[in-house]
């Protein structure tokens, strides 16, 4: 089984040509710890390169996101480097503030139905706060109090920082991760105010 995403907003391509990926199965799902050392991360799909916000230039600080899945999970995981990690803002201290976006985080938008009609939005800090909601086409927000029964943590070293996210098919509303998905992931990267 396999899963195919369609990444708006991933890469800086024409138009009519948005970034595919094909998302594998993993025998063994990752331990949710922020440790991106488990073996599924090395076979998952690699989106990479990030790129600055509306332009196709890259970041001055690099970001590459995974993503597998399992029967009952799609798993997203990042690599954020950073040279300025003395510099990191780390605001949101609790879940559902809905600031978490203007720390330093990492975005994960999916739209199961391919069509982007409705989409799940999940952000956790370098801090390990989190914030969730879905989302109408048009950006007119659902309800609030959405939560996706996941899982995150991250970890920080002196060179970065990983997350990993766990988000259960059932709390994206579909029973399984089969067909043509529509997702981008982002960082906002605060010490050079770099957006990818």
């Amino acid at each position: 089984m396999l899963c195919v995403l369609m990444l708006w907003g991933l890469l800086a391509q024409p138009p009519n040509m948005l970034p595919v990926a094909t998302v594998g199965f993993v025998d063994q799902a990752p331990l949710i710890d922020g440790d991106m050392s488990d073996p599924c991360w090395r076979d998952a799909a690699v989106l990479a390169p990030f790129v600055s916000l509306g332009t196709a230039r890259l970041p001055s600080q690099r970001t590459v996101a995974r993503l597998c899945a399992d029967a009952n999970n799609v798993y997203v995981g990042f690599w954020c480097w950073e040279d300025a990690m003395d510099r990191l803002r780390l605001q949101a201290a609790t879940n559902d503030t809905g600031q978490a976006w203007a720390d330093d985080c990492v975005e994960v938008f999916l739209a199961p139905d391919g069509k982007a009609d409705v989409y799940y939005h999940v952000i956790v800090t370098a801090n390990g706060a989190i914030d969730d909601e879905w989302v109408w086409a048009g950006g007119q927000r659902g309800d609030m109090g959405w939560s996706f029964r996941g899982s995150a943590a991250q970890r920080r070293s002196s060179q970065g920082w990983t997350c990993e996210i766990a988000m259960p098919c059932a709390a994206l509303g579909v029973s399984s991760i089969e067909g043509t998905w529509r997702a981008s992931v982002a960082r906002a990267e605060q010490p050079h105010s770099e957006w990818s």
